[in-house]
């Protein structure tokens, strides 16, 4: 990965795992400080979103090592309820019918 300091013209490159590493800086830092009762150098907006990110970091890292495909898990399941939904209506509209006879 590269980064650029804004303004100054100075570029540099980082891996991934101090990008990690920096990330779980971010989030664990102000919990040491909370629990030491120290003022916490960061803000907590920056914090929860650290957290979102590294969530979905881990995700993303899960499903690639398990083969899997979130997005495509999700669409299946959509697709079994939408199956199940149509089931549903389909004995209902039977219920009546077999009970007029």
């Amino acid at each position: 990965m590269s980064w650029q300091l804004e303004g100054s013209g100075t570029v540099g490159n980082w891996l991934f795992q101090e990008v990690l590493e920096r990330l779980l800086d971010l989030v664990t830092i102000p919990v040491k400080q909370a629990l030491c009762q120290e003022k916490t150098m960061y803000s907590s907006e920056l914090v929860q979103n650290c957290c979102h990110l590294l969530a979905r970091v881990v995700a993303e890292l899960a499903s690639q090592s398990s083969g899997t495909d979130v997005s495509l898990q999700f669409r299946e399941r959509e697709r079994e309820r939408e199956r199940e939904r149509e089931r549903e209506s389909v004995c209902v509209c039977l219920i009546p019918v077999m009970t007029e006879m």
